[in-house]
């Protein structure tokens, strides 16, 4: 009869230890391990003319990407003095977001399109939370103002990498609007949709001590998380799913900026825009802003920063 208790006792603490240890120090770890994928596409493949990019992270990764020039541009011409810059999904890479650049390659705009650290061409083996990834976009306007002085840009991003745009559009100025889909307003949501749309775990206990020990792996606290909404006063469109429109209802109103337009809409935009007749007007309303604040961004440069030539 004592064995049998033994065996049980045995078990049940190995059980509780393979718990112990899975919660505190596999599962934060294996949640920002990027399952890299390769990527060999270009924007070439959708009929796009393109320049290669690499970005030098403050960390020395080399980040890969592509510099998109709009249809009307020939070569001997000169680029509009405007890009925006498209964040793609977590465990994706730059080839996610190329076929809905297609949809807006006619209007006077580049864009830039960045595979994020561990994704796709470019270096580095796990995502941080949107904390470096955010010093990385600052990196790229850094390198492309030295190339381009005149240039203003937007950005654009959804789910788990909304928190990126975000971010970075609290930290530096030279984004002068943004779109975001989806955004998720707790850090714990993001982690978990990483690899699920829902919640991964059931029990908050265990959202939130995933959090913390991930946290405490990439050697931040929890202030590096945090994003004052309140200091984000460019002009923002915001698209929101029935899902989480509580969350970005709530976004909507914590934001700074005075120009901010908060929509409904039925599905993954990046996915699903061009099919069907319902998406025409999703396309027109993000077309029509998209031209009103690039053509703004332009005046805030030439009027605001630099000083007309002699």
């Amino acid at each position: 009869m004592k064995s049998i208790w033994f065996k049980i006792i045995g078990v049940v603490f190995v059980l509780f230890a393979t718990v112990y240890i899975g919660v505190n120090y596999v599962a934060p770890r294996v949640l920002l391990k990027i399952s890299k994928t390769s990527r060999s596409s270009t924007s070439a493949d959708y009929g796009m003319r393109f320049d290669p990019l690499i970005v030098v992270s403050e960390d020395s990764l080399d980040l890969h990407g592509e510099f998109v020039f709009p249809w009307h541009v020939d070569m001997d011409d000169p680029i509009p003095n405007h890009s925006l810059i498209l964040l793609h999904p977590i465990k994706t890479n730059a080839k996610y977001v190329m076929p809905f650049v297609k949809h807006f390659i006619n209007l006077p705009l580049n864009f830039i399109l960045l595979d994020s650290r561990g994704h796709g061409k470019s270096e580095g083996h796990i995502y941080t939370l949107g904390i470096r990834e955010a010093d990385d976009i600052s990196r790229l306007i850094d390198d492309l103002t030295e190339r381009f002085p005149d240039h203003s840009f937007g950005i654009y991003a959804r789910g788990n990498t909304s928190s990126i745009a975000l971010r970075a559009m609290e930290r530096d100025k030279r984004i002068r609007y943004g779109v975001v889909e989806n955004h998720y307003l707790e850090p714990k949501n993001e982690l978990a949709s990483l690899y699920y749309d829902d919640m991964l775990f059931s029990s908050d206990f265990v959202e939130r001590n995933l959090l913390k020990e991930a946290l405490q792996y990439l050697d931040v606290d929890q202030n590096a998380l945090e994003i004052d909404y309140s200091k984000i006063d460019q002009s923002i469109l915001l698209l929101s799913i029935d899902y989480n429109y509580d969350a970005m209802s709530s976004l909507h109103s914590d934001l700074g900026s005075e120009n901010k337009i908060l929509r409904l809409v039925k599905d993954n935009t990046f996915l699903r825009l061009g099919y069907g007749n319902e998406y025409s007007g999703l396309k027109s309303c993000i077309e029509e802003f998209l031209t009103l604040e690039s053509e703004r961004a332009r005046e805030y440069v030439k009027e605001r920063v630099f000083q007309p030539s002699e």
